[in-house]
């Protein structure tokens, strides 16, 4: 595996990984004694798509507070990463996605560990990343990882026709 850096030759990369998901539970989120937990229940399945708006992440190349980062099995694009340096101190993981192939397979971890290299590298004191209650695979895989819930953000998708009832998680490791 090898993981490279965006560059004006792979830019064109950039969403091009399917990062839809099968819906089948989702969180039911508890707070108690200042700590996060929660329930898996089962819900109607569906699929979830993603839609990106048109972004020129060209200027990730040279604005040293942003980096993205594609993981490649052979020549085969096997994930990527969207990181930003935050006014928090935060290194924020505005998108992470790995091909569905690759999925439970080490990749999306080979992704963290590299965003936790480049944040060190930046003096952030941690990783952030958003999900949402029904992305339940990804809550656990964060939670593995060593990240912590702390935040939910009942409102944030209430714009949206599609995602009006998902709540937002913010995930934290702290370094």
């Amino acid at each position: 595996m090898t993981i490279r850096e965006l560059s004006h030759s792979n830019v064109n990369l950039i969403n091009t990984i399917n990062s839809s998901f099968e819906i089948s539970s989702r969180l039911q989120l508890n707070f108690s004694n200042g700590k996060f937990s929660y329930d898996v229940i089962p819900v109607q399945g569906r699929t979830k798509n993603y839609l990106y708006d048109e972004i020129d992440y060209s200027v990730y190349i040279t604005d040293e507070n942003k980096k993205i980062y594609f993981l490649f099995k052979g020549d085969e694009l096997a994930g990527q990463i969207i990181l930003l340096k935050y006014w928090s101190g935060y290194c924020y993981i505005n998108d992470i996605r790995v091909a569905e192939k690759f999925r439970g397979k080490g990749f999306g971890k080979l992704l963290i560990e590299k965003a936790i290299e480049w944040a060190k590298e930046k003096n952030c004191i941690g990783l952030q990343v958003e999900t949402q209650d029904i992305n339940v695979n990804a809550a656990k895989f964060y939670e593995r990882l060593g990240f912590t819930l702390g935040g939910v953000d009942l409102f944030r998708y209430k714009s949206s026709d599609n995602e009006k009832d998902e709540i937002a998680l913010d995930w934290y490791m702290l370094f």
